[in-house]
């Protein structure tokens, strides 16, 4: 099997200029599908994540792209930049998207769990003039043994979105291995469920033996 590509991919963020200078800059994404259990988009979300598939761009020239899939687990205003990594960037730094190797662990927080994650999320919000923001907010804390800054083919993942052992076994051997520690809000925007922030909090190295 070909190596997967090492791609340096800036985390998520989800707080997205959302003014009429820039509202035709995209065709962005309408949801179809829609989930009625919060747990259910975010497993979506950590599956989708890291999978990319090529996209003819000409008759010479492909592109790698995110899977519809992807789009349905992410909120509106995260839909609307999708892939401008300025505005991407400017809220939330550099976190990226963990790809579990063996199972991951979802655990649901309380408010008072997370305040200063909160009040980030709540921050996200301060340059969106306008944004409707959602009232049915949910707080997750995802963890286990991870991987960063890979992206992968469907052949690669489970159902559950972990790294199958052959695609495990065939990446370097000092590849970094990480138990990943990480706090994902999702909300309900009208659309069903769907990831609208996340932080990697607390996450260390560990070896493959671990």
């Amino acid at each position: 099997m070909k190596k997967p590509t090492l791609i340096a991919t800036a985390a998520l963020s989800f707080a997205l200029l959302f003014i009429f200078t820039f509202s035709n800059k995209v065709d962005m994404y309408e949801k179809k599908v829609i989930y009625n259990e919060p747990i259910k988009a975010l497993e979506n979300f950590i599956k989708y994540s890291n999978i990319l598939e090529e996209a003819k761009v000409n008759k010479s020239r492909y592109k790698l792209v995110r899977t519809n899939e992807f789009y349905e687990s992410i909120s509106r205003r995260y839909r609307l930049y999708l892939g401008d990594n300025k505005q991407e960037n400017r809220m939330m730094g550099f976190y990226s998207i963990p790809t579990f190797i063996e199972s991951y662990k979802i655990e649901e927080l309380k408010e008072n769990q997370v305040e200063s994650i909160k009040l980030n999320h709540e921050e996200s919000y301060s340059i969106i003039e306008n944004y409707k923001r959602p009232i049915d907010i949910k707080y997750f804390k995802v963890t286990g043994k991870c991987l960063r800054d890979y992206n992968w083919s469907r052949n690669n993942l489970n159902d559950k979105g972990v790294l199958k052992k052959e695609a495990f076994e065939n990446i370097e051997k000092n590849t970094g291995i990480f138990n990943g520690n990480y706090v994902f809000i999702v909300v309900d925007e009208g659309e069903g469920y769907v990831v609208d922030y996340y932080e990697e909090i607390g996450s260390y190295d560990v070896s493959r033996e671990e």
